[in-house]
């Protein structure tokens, strides 16, 4: 059987016709004497390459089997490191660059190179690829190693998230739009604790629920009983049955009523599950963390997945499983994660005796999912404790009100009635409504029980500076990744586009950037010019960078940058891994530098150590 490297060779040669060694090593990616072992092992198996002086060449008449590309295959650098990372850590196998190069029609020079740039690529979660004996290791802590992997996941995922779009296109559209319409009004209400997943769980199996009962030929009436007085389940259902000219039967009407007490409100006084359903999640949580190495277990993902547990439980015993039109694509888009799910489904069969289909697989499929991208985005949320004596559920009043005023700032991820519970805690601020005995090193602030407008502002300025703060600390903490002392430059250049040639010739030399990102950056300034009054921040319109750097172009003199009259250019090279940091760089150096007198300071720096140090003191 010939190597697939092999099959290459006949393949080219078949297609062009004669080719010398040279030229057939170059088009092929690998050295010459690669293509003298090939045409030693096509000869062994009777396959005649036949070489002369200067050429070789194939039969023609010989019948060869043209190679199919496998397309599960991944086909380029983004696609082979990622392969190599989740074959490495998820599956806990060996790498070998001998046996992946034969297998990925790729040379083994291009699978170092890729290592190469694995490492500068994923440099920020501190991990080092390296090579021995051919076989490739990872060197980092299990914390970075779950945070790669999450991330890779995340990325791998991020345009399969289910979201309003893709249920269009597998349901009703307009069962889809009234309950997406009746659930954001529903929880359009301060007393409602927003969660942008719980929210999409919620419209997910209300469409699912809805569109079967429009396609049941009989429904039964079903019988009101006392505990849907409530008069959120009762509005709602009125509006969906009214608008969509369906009736619910009584066994949807139960499934609504859990999917709102397991999603509209997060007081766990108010919903509660089994200590069976807590342990076995909580067991499964820390199993799929163990196994697959990611970070699932936030307060809130074990909230959500206790409450599909508990409703996956009834649809069981019921034998009423939801269908899921999106299976396939789910199961398509990450089967990383789909494993993830299989995993799920097989403890949940031991655990509690039933089988689970695939539809519903998929539906956990979609929880994991959601649950690693929720945590990336977290990531850049604050975590707050809130320090509150627990009577007249005035705790859950203050979590509602807060959570709903800044929900895109910060995230209470813990209440405690007593200052002894905050021993050994972590978190960003601490809300408290009574005051405290000893002094914390944590961001405090201290609040009414009943909020008041003056409340609402001190927290509002609290949190912008705990976040300048920390954007500060992230830029202090990679400052010297990012800015680079040969990436420094004095220079009389006058004009926009003879700067940006320059500090792009600078990053290519480096190998940082290729060809395509000045291009990239030249679009982006025809949108908009980049200049702010004595600095311009040019930047690519995507992250097209090998590895994230700043270099610094100064003039004093001014350089006319559309009209404005610029004395320092910052060019970010952003790369694709630190893209989510990207407006935490970008926000905080336009603030700092919109400070014209400091901006003048720096242009008079004549050295890079000057101008680091300048920089880093105003941070």
């Amino acid at each position: 059987m010939p190597t697939n490297q092999v099959q290459q060779l006949i393949a080219l040669l078949q297609k062009e016709g004669p080719l010398s060694v040279k030229t057939a090593s170059m088009k092929l990616n690998v050295s010459e004497r690669s293509i003298r072992n090939y045409i030693h092992q096509a000869n062994a198996a009777s396959l005649n390459i036949h070489k002369d002086h200067s050429k070789l060449w194939v039969e023609h008449t010989k019948k060869i089997q043209p190679i199919q590309t496998d397309l599960s295959l991944p086909q380029n650098y983004k696609e082979r490191s990622r392969y190599m990372i989740k074959k490495r850590i998820i599956n806990d196998e060996t790498v070998d660059l001998f046996e992946l190069s034969d297998k990925l029609f790729v040379s083994y020079s291009t699978l170092k190179n890729d290592i190469s740039k694995m490492n500068q690529e994923y440099q920020q979660f501190q991990i080092h690829f390296r090579l021995k004996n051919d076989q490739l290791f990872l060197d980092g802590s299990e914390k970075q190693i779950r945070k790669l992997i999450s991330h890779v996941l995340a990325d791998e995922t991020a345009s399969h998230t289910v979201n309003l779009e893709t249920l269009i296109k597998n349901y009703d559209p307009f069962i889809v739009q009234t309950i997406t319409e009746a659930i954001d009004q529903m929880i359009d209400h301060p007393s409602v604790l927003k969660n942008d997943l719980a929210r999409m769980n919620l419209i997910l199996h209300l469409v699912i629920i809805s569109q079967r009962s429009k396609k049941r030929d009989k429904i039964n009436n079903p019988s009101k009983e006392d505990g849907e007085k409530e008069s959120r389940f009762t509005m709602l259902v009125s509006r969906l049955e009214r608008t969509l000219m369906i009736q619910y039967s009584q066994e949807d009407l139960e499934q609504i009523h859990t999917l709102l007490a397991g999603n509209i409100n997060y007081d766990r006084s108010k919903f509660s599950v089994s200590d069976e359903i807590e342990q076995f999640s909580n067991a499964l949580i820390d199993l799929l963390e163990t196994r697959y190495h990611v970070e699932l277990g936030s307060d809130m993902n074990k909230e959500m997945f206790f409450r599909h547990v508990y409703n996956l439980l009834i649809r069981a015993k019921t034998n009423s499983y939801i269908k899921n039109p999106m299976k396939e694509s789910i199961k398509a888009a990450s089967p990383t994660i789909y494993e993830m799910a299989i995993l799920a489904s097989i403890e949940f069969e031991h655990q509690f005796h039933f089988h689970i289909s695939e539809d519903e697989i998929a539906f956990i499929a979609i929880h994991i999912s959601n649950w690693i991208n929720q945590s990336n985005e977290l990531s850049n949320k604050l975590n707050v404790i809130l320090l509150c004596p627990g009577y007249l559920n005035i705790q859950t009043t203050i979590v509602q009100t807060i959570s709903s005023k800044f929900a895109d700032d910060l995230i209470i991820i813990k209440t405690i009635s007593s200052e002894q519970e905050l021993d050994h805690l972590q978190y960003d601020l601490l809300i408290s409504t009574i005051p405290l005995t000893k002094i914390t090193r944590y961001p405090f602030i201290m609040i009414s029980p009943i909020l008041t407008n003056a409340n609402i502002s001190a927290l509002a300025q609290k949190l912008e500076e705990i976040k300048r703060k920390k954007e500060s600390e992230l830029i202090r903490s990679h400052f010297f990744e990012y800015f680079d002392e040969k990436l420094f430059f004095r220079n009389d250049l006058r004009s926009k586009d003879e700067v940006l040639s320059f500090l792009c010739n600078s990053l290519v030399k480096q190998d940082v950037i290729d060809m395509n990102f000045e291009q990239s950056v030249r679009e982006r300034e025809t949108v908009c010019s980049t200049a702010f009054s004595l600095f311009a921040i040019p930047h690519p319109l995507m992250p097209l960078a090998t590895q994230t750097k700043i270099p610094v172009f100064i003039n004093p003199n001014g350089i006319d940058w559309n009209g404005t009259k610029v004395q320092i250019v910052l060019l970010l090279a952003i790369n694709e891994v630190d893209k989510r940091i990207f407006m935490n760089v970008y926000e905080p150096l336009i603030r700092l530098l919109s400070e014209n007198e400091l901006t003048a300071t720096l242009a008079r720096s004549n050295s890079f150590r000057a101008f680091a140090n300048l920089l880093l003191e105003k941070m």
